[in-house]
């Protein structure tokens, strides 16, 4: 069984150049549990507010590294799911102006899963002004919509 899930991040008006090949959205990590009831966006604005995320969530492993100085990091989380399985899943849009993100659960239709509560997030690097909406779409198709703002 897939459930499906869309972020979609619109452009501003006016966007600004960027560079040929250069990557707008990036995925960092990304975690099963992090702890988020609910859909949420939540901006990492320092080197330090990232470590004490990582640190608060057990992640003992090397940090992904640090953004590029005209990047914005975001934590996307897709709230609580009542079993365990499902992830984001991070896909670049061939449009520049687009980044697409996917709830959905592994396993076909004999899956079993463990009947726990988990709370799946990825990091996002975006460029900066370069978005201005997100929006989170869970797979009963109710939505959540966000703006950017510079952290």
């Amino acid at each position: 069984m897939l459930c499906c899930a869309a972020l979609l991040l619109a452009c501003r008006s006016e966007p600004s150049a960027v560079e040929p090949n250069r990557e707008t959205a990036v995925m960092v990590a990304h975690y099963q549990q992090c702890g988020y009831a609910k859909t949420t966006l939540e901006p990492i604005e320092s080197q330090q507010q990232w470590a004490a995320w990582l640190r608060y969530r057990g992640e003992t492993r090397d940090a992904p590294a640090w953004r590029q100085a005209d990047q914005q990091r975001w934590i996307v989380a897709a709230g609580f799911k009542p079993t365990a399985g499902y992830q984001l899943n991070f896909s670049p849009a061939a449009e520049a102006d687009l980044v697409q993100i996917t709830v959905s659960r592994a396993g076909g239709i004999d899956a079993v899963y463990a009947q726990v509560i988990s709370s799946p997030c990825v990091v996002i690097d975006l460029l900066q002004g370069r978005f201005s909406l997100l929006v989170v779409t869970q797979p009963d198709g109710s939505q959540r919509r966000f703006r950017l703002t510079e952290p």
